[in-house]
C-alpha cells in the first residue's frame, strides 16, 4: 500500500539514521513496541508459526489479529502456540467473520484493532501495525524509534512514516514511502480507537475521494478542495469493492487533526525499503 503522512514545517525531519547502530543490542532505556499483525482465519495456519519462528523473536510483544474467535483459540491452544504468551492470535473482529475473505473487506479490519491491541499489550510506547506477509528487521526497527523518540511528544498523536518528505501545504509537510505497515505512537493509537474519531475521518476520506476525482477527470465539474490534502490526490479510487483503503483512512484523520495542533506526524528517509518487506 502507499501511505502519505507528514510533519509540521517548524517540526522535524529525520533526515539520516545511522544503520550500523541496528548492530548494538538495546538497553533498557529504549522505547517499547508491540506488533500488530493482520491476517485471517485462511492464513494464520501458515504464516503464524513462520511469524513466531522468525523475526517475532526478536520482537517485546506480538498480537496476531484473525477473523474469528474460533481460529484464534485453535491456534493458542495448539502445540505450535508461543506457551510464554509472547505471540498471541486474537480476533479481529468476531462479529464481521467475513471481513478476511477480501482484499476490498480486509481494508475495514484495521480499525477494529486499535482499541483491541491498547487492551492485549497495553502501555508499549509505540504500535506498528503491519500484514501477515511481511518480514521485519526488529533490531532496525528499534534503532529507529530509539533516534526519533526524543523528537516525539509521548502526549500528542504521532505517526511515523519512513520515507522522504513529498509536498507541502500550510502547516503540513507529506512523507512519501511504500510498505505494508503504520508506525503509530500510543497516542495515536488512543484517538485512532475513539469510535466518533474515526467516523470523522472515514466521512473526510470518502469525501476527498469524490473531491480527488473530480479534479482529475476532464469531464467533471472540479469539487473545492476544503480540508483535503492536496498532497494525497493520486487517491483517486480505493481498492475495487471498498469504500476507502486503510492508510488512506489513518492518514486523513492525522492530516485532520494536524491542522487543529492535535497530531503530527514525522517523515524519516532512508528506512523505507530496508525495514521490512512483503514476502509473499
Amino acid at each position: 500500500c502507499a501511505m502519505a503522512g507528514g510533519a509540521t514545517t517548524r517540526g522535524l525531519v529525520v533526515r539520516s539514521l545511522l544503520a550500523c547502530s541496528a548492530l548494538l543490542p538495546t538497553t533498557a532505556s529504549d522505547p517499547t513496541v508491540a506488533m500488530a499483525v493482520l491476517s485471517s482465519d485462511r492464513r494464520v495456519a501458515q504464516l503464524a508459526g513462520a511469524i513466531s519462528q522468525t523475526w517475532a523473536r526478536d520482537a517485546s510483544r506480538v498480537v496476531i489479529f484473525v477473523d474469528s474467535l474460533r481460529a484464534a483459540a485453535l491456534w493458542n491452544g495448539s502445540s505450535h502456540a508461543d506457551s510464554g504468551g509472547h505471540v498471541v492470535v486474537a480476533p479481529c473482529c468476531p462479529n464481521n467473520e467475513s471481513l478476511g475473505d477480501k482484499l476490498s473487506t480486509a481494508q475495514y479490519k484495521l480499525e477494529h484493532t486499535f482499541a483491541q491491541v491498547l487492551t492485549i499489550v497495553p502501555q508499549h510506547d509505540y504500535y506498528i501495525f503491519t500484514d501477515d506477509d511481511t518480514y521485519w528487521d526488529m533490531r532496525l526497527l528499534q534503532t529507529l524509534l530509539s533516534s526519533a523518540d526524543p523528537m516525539v511528544d509521548p502526549g500528542v498523536p504521532t505517526a511515523l512514516f519512513p520515507g522522504r518528505g513529498a509536498g507541502r501545504l500550510p502547516s503540513y509537510t507529506f512523507c512519501q514511502t511504500s510498505g505494508p505497515f503504520m508506525i503509530m505512537n500510543r497516542a495515536l493509537v488512543g484517538l485512532l480507537a475513539d469510535r466518533s474519531v474515526l467516523d470523522a475521518c472515514r466521512d473526510q476520506t470518502v469525501r476527498c475521494y469524490a473531491v480527488y476525482r473530480s479534479r482529475s477527470e476532464p469531464d467533471m465539474v472540479s469539487l473545492p478542495l476544503g480540508d483535503c490534502p492536496w498532497e494525497t490526490r493520486g487517491w483517486i479510487d480505493p481498492y475495487k469493492g471498498a469504500m476507502y483503503n486503510n492508510d488512506h483512512l489513518v492518514n486523513q484523520c492525522v492530516a485532520k487533526h494536524h491542522q487543529s495542533g492535535h497530531a503530527n506526524a514525522l517523515c524519516m528517509p532512508g528506512y523505507e525499503f530496508d525495514l521490512a518487506w512483503a514476502i509473499c
